[in-house]
């Protein structure tokens, strides 16, 4: 009755199949059912249960916040079908509770995914980001070696959470392709020898996304976040082989565990240090000795260190004492447009 169905008329074969199916297997094959069919379901399924030996069934609504969303059936094939029933409804409308709740978080999950993957779509669509850039210098010789590409969002949502919404809502991939791409165009003047970082996790190289974008016409520095991990870096290295216009940096090296797994994995050309090291390396030992070690490690394998997040010259002079080559940060400038 809370279906609002009626008897009478006649049914098609292939509907009648269908009916059949939704006793046998769940409600959810009356969606393919026409209007007519609707109207003439409770006399129809009866007449189809009974030829393939069914005498009796039971329903139990599933509602989530008193929606129904669906119904669960419970049919039995013994001569005394109706009492079998009748001694298992109570169980079954138990479950139709259990179902309607699991349904619910479900639901909620799906449509906070559903919007996230919507609200990037069009973000991807409008091209609703800039590109800014920021310089990565020889400590030495203050030269600036390259440029690193990163993403700030036109409703002023920070990178990182647009990033981890986007790798939640499924479409990583694409928002890390769309931002790299807007990136190159965006240092289209910068001589062709300048290379360019750009920021990668490790599903979108494994993705194709690289090959996607092909060889840009100048070096690209691919940085693998540090929040991504993998198990398949054999692929990954693999991959990354294939392109003799990238090199590889490891970003945030200290920051986590996933850094160290890419560290010894990938072997990269590039190291770079976290933040969380660089603040007051210039007066905390325990910091100048953990960079000191990661110095260590980087002349044993041949990597290269970049500092991140310099913003005092104490920091500067500091991590030239410990042997660290390349540094960024706002000491050297902040990211912004291209001059």
């Amino acid at each position: 009755p809370e279906l609002g169905l009626t008897i009478g008329g006649e049914i098609p074969t292939e509907q009648l199949e269908l009916l059949i199916a939704a006793t046998e297997r769940g409600p959810w094959y009356l969606d393919l059912l026409d209007s007519r069919t609707r109207e003439l379901v409770d006399h129809q399924l009866l007449e189809g249960m009974l030829s393939v030996g069914i005498r009796a069934s039971a329903y139990a609504a599933i509602r989530a916040d008193e929606e129904l969303v669906g119904v669960l059936s419970i049919a039995s094939m013994a001569e005394d079908a109706a009492a079998v029933l009748a001694g298992r409804l109570g169980s079954v409308q138990d479950l139709a509770h259990l179902a309607g709740a699991v349904i619910r978080n479900q639901a909620i999950t799906y449509n906070r995914t559903n919007a996230l993957r919507t609200e990037i779509e069009e973000i991807i669509a409008t091209s609703a980001f800039t590109c800014v850039f920021q310089p990565i210098l020889d400590l030495q010789s203050g030269k600036t070696r390259w440029y690193e590409a990163l993403t700030r969002f036109a409703d002023g949502t920070p990178p990182d959470i647009r990033f981890a919404a986007a790798r939640e809502a499924g479409v990583e991939e694409r928002l890390e392709e769309a931002t790299a791409r807007a990136a190159l165009d965006a240092a289209a003047d910068l001589p062709a020898d300048m290379a360019l970082s750009l920021n990668f996790s490790p599903a979108a190289i494994l993705g194709g996304v690289l090959e996607r974008i092909g060889d840009p016409g100048r070096p690209v520095v691919v940085e693998i976040t540090e929040h991504a991990r993998t198990a398949d870096y054999a692929t990954l290295r693999k991959t990354l082989g294939k392109l003799p216009w990238a090199t590889v940096a490891v970003d945030d090296a200290g920051a986590g565990y996933a850094s160290l797994r890419h560290i010894l994995e990938l072997k990269p050309q590039y190291v770079k240090l976290d933040i969380g090291l660089v603040h007051e390396v210039d007066v905390d030992p325990a910091r100048a000795a953990m960079v000191a070690g990661v110095r260590h490690f980087a002349d044993v394998t041949g990597t290269r260190l970049v500092a991140e997040g310099i913003e005092t010259e104490a920091q500067a002079a500091a991590l030239r004492e410990l042997g660290v080559e390349l540094g960024q940060g706002y000491l050297f400038g902040r990211p912004g447009p291209l001059q």
